[in-house]
């Protein structure tokens, strides 16, 4: 556009300058005139676009700053708001940092204590090793293991040493009975297979005795006596557990062993192995023998009112009446004197229970 006006002015002025013709060159200044007019209508033109640029300009460069303002607050926030999060970041892992070094020096502090409490502990065992090897009294043993039986290092430990003075020391029962006491009692379900041990001891060691009672010389009656107080003493703590409810998966194992001369009344012996075990003596009013297949050995059930239980089954039942059958001359361990109609009624309730 600006060439095609450029040229036209140029051609005007030619004919201005060279035309002698009126016409031609008031035709050629008309031209020159509105080449102007039209020059100056392009200048205005590009001065208009030029102030809308700038305009344009103008208020994408306002609204930025307008725009920018209005983000200031919400930058500064957010920036705080990190700022905050960091330092709440780093004042937590400073307090673990703390908590955690401060748990490690009381656990290193724990450590050492127990660390010379147990050495502490070695050394009192070791001495107390010393006294009970050197001791011929029970009742020194007593007091030491007491000590120790609560112990988590050496309660195993101590229970086995009591073990094995139970069964060598048995000349004193008042003694025995203090040393039984400070390692077995209460008698538990837990520490019952070590109880029925020391019996089966003590009853290996009176059965020979008890095959020649009549012909026991002092020494070996004094012998009797204290073995027989100490098997007592044993199956009264025996008949107070046999009492108590009874866990499921208990095993109930008597083999050769002795519990007489106590009160079972309402005793769950049920399934237990009776295998060459002594068990006279015994109130056995309304205790459950039921399910008791293991007797070998012929047990004895010398003045046990054995009809008087609740429960008994039938093979063992067998075997008492066969063995064992009443005595009217005898007074049994439930201090009773029976009849033929009461035995045999006893036995029929028996019988009828079993089936």
């Amino acid at each position: 556009m600006d060439d095609d006006v450029q040229r036209v002015k140029e051609a005007a002025a030619s004919a201005l300058t060279h035309s002698e013709d009126v016409e031609a060159v008031t035709k050629a200044a008309q031209l020159l005139k509105l080449a102007s007019e039209i020059e100056n209508q392009q200048a205005q033109v590009r001065k208009t676009e030029s102030d809308v640029q700038d305009s344009i300009a103008h208020k994408k460069t306002k609204d930025l700053k307008e725009f920018i303002a209005l983000l200031a607050p919400v930058f500064t926030t957010f920036v705080l708001a990190g700022t905050l999060v960091l330092q709440s970041y780093q004042f937590s892992r400073s307090e673990r940092d703390k908590e955690a070094e401060a748990q490690q020096q009381r656990e290193a502090a724990a450590l050492q204590a127990k660390q010379q409490a147990d050495a502490a502990e070695d050394a009192s065992w070791a001495d107390a090793l010393k006294l009970l090897s050197g001791s011929e009294k029970v009742s020194p043993a007593a007091v030491l293991l007491k000590r120790f039986s609560q112990s988590p290092r050496y309660s195993e430990e101590a229970r086995r040493t009591a073990l094995g003075l139970l069964s060598i020391k048995t000349t004193d029962p008042e003694a025995f009975q203090s040393l039984f006491g400070s390692v077995f009692e209460p008698v538990s379900w837990e520490n019952l297979p070590q109880i029925l041990e020391i019996d089966r001891q003590l009853y290996q060691k009176i059965r020979p005795l008890l095959t020649r009672f009549e012909k026991l010389n002092p020494s070996e009656k004094a012998q009797y006596e204290s073995l027989n107080s100490e098997l007592v003493f044993i199956s009264n703590g025996l008949a107070l557990l046999l009492k108590a409810p009874r866990p499921p998966a208990q095993v109930l194992d008597f083999h050769s062993a002795a519990l007489w001369s106590t009160d079972l009344q309402g005793a769950d012996l049920s399934g237990a192995d009776l295998t060459d075990g002594n068990f006279g003596s015994l109130n056995l009013r309304g205790a459950n023998l039921s399910g008791i297949t293991k007797f070998n050995g012929g047990p004895n059930f010398a003045w046990s009112a054995w009809w008087e239980a609740s429960q008994v089954s039938p093979q063992l039942r067998d075997y008492l009446e066969k063995n064992f059958r009443f005595d009217s001359k005898l007074t049994y361990a439930s201090g009773r004197k029976y009849t033929e109609p009461e035995y045999q009624a006893d036995l029929t309730r028996l019988q009828s229970s079993s089936h």
